[in-house]
């Protein structure tokens, strides 16, 4: 079964965000989230250092070119399975109800959906 959503994230050296992120995000077989590591110096202990890496439905993809954010969204791009794709920044996260308003337009005919941003409270 090919996911509905698939999510690119890309990512460079802030691997704490990325897990807020990551944990902001169901596991679901309809959600393939696809994380893109764009050669951050210690990636190849983040799988053993951050089991939310090893979930379920979770692509990490390591590049060795630091080709930037772009770059690292192309790479996803290459992977995603989904019907609709959504991108994400390590440093973003979803609001608590986010994939239920979401999935109200998982059989829209549109070619692109926007979504405003809510900006957290920082305490």
């Amino acid at each position: 079964m090919c996911p509905t959503f698939s999510i690119i994230i890309p990512h460079y050296d802030i691997p704490d965000l990325l897990m807020r992120c990551l944990k902001s995000i169901p596991v679901s077989e309809d959600i393939q989230v696809i994380v893109v590591d764009d050669n951050s110096p210690n990636a190849d202990t983040y799988l053993e250092r951050y089991p939310e890496l090893s979930r379920p439905y979770l692509e990490f993809i390591r590049t060795t070119k630091g080709g930037g954010a772009g770059y690292a969204r192309n790479v996803g791009l290459d992977h995603a399975k989904g019907k609709w794709l959504l991108f994400a920044d390590s440093d973003d996260f979803f609001c608590e109800h986010a994939f239920e308003v979401i999935k109200e337009y998982e059989e829209s005919d549109a070619d692109v959906i926007f979504f405003k941003i809510k900006r957290a409270q920082l305490q």
